[in-house]
């Protein structure tokens, strides 16, 4: 099988429908407009309009994944008008340099090849390991809650409950390094084009 954009988008689609993404599992409302916005890219052959499309879609994935860890969203608006920027500006290069590869579609295709990698059956063997501190964390954490004798074992205890809950958070983590591991190219193309 060839694995391509809309391979990974009908995958990603079929994990999200299946409740599997946890930051969009309890969301019925957002679910729909990303499923909309996905099968609309999907569909789209005009690269100005999929550019459009995929700014909206990734907004709205940031803004679920990054909310799923912090309910605060302090900050937002700041970062949706800079990738704004960064999208028009991009637009622009793109329009005027031929070999000129877009960012904003990039990234989502890397969200969400790395959803298709990370979770498709054939792929499995790579993660055996994967997150292995974790799950021995996850382990000690069931057998401490077994054994009563906090003198012993009470800071051990309370440094896991510090870090278990960031375990539920990778699927957030796995999408926001993603869609956001390209913004600093605006600083460096305005750099270049302001003194070249």
């Amino acid at each position: 099988m060839i694995v391509n954009e809309y391979v990974v988008m009908n995958f990603f689609l079929e994990q999200m429908s299946q409740d599997k993404i946890a930051f969009l599992a309890d969301s019925p409302e957002k679910k729909e407009k990303i499923r909309e916005k996905i099968t609309y890219l999907t569909k789209c052959n005009n690269l100005h309009d999929q550019i459009l499309a995929a700014k909206s879609l990734w907004k709205m994935l940031f803004e679920s994944a990054m909310s799923f860890i912090d309910e605060n969203k302090r900050g937002y608006d700041d970062l949706f008008s800079y990738f704004d920027a960064f999208v028009n500006f991009e637009e622009l290069i793109f329009a005027s340099d031929s070999f000129y590869r877009d960012h904003t579609l990039h990234s989502l295709w890397v969200y969400f090849l790395g959803e298709y990698l990370f979770r498709a059956q054939e792929f499995q063997p790579l993660w055996t390991n994967f997150n292995y501190p974790f799950r021995v964390l996850l382990k000690a954490q069931k057998i401490l809650e077994h054994l009563d004798c906090p003198e012993v074992f009470d800071t051990y205890s309370k440094t896991l409950d510090a870090i278990i809950p960031f375990i539920n958070f990778e699927d957030s983590i796995r999408c926001i390094a993603p869609l956001t591991h390209h913004l600093n190219s605006l600083v460096k193309l305005l750099l270049i084009f302001l003194f070249f």
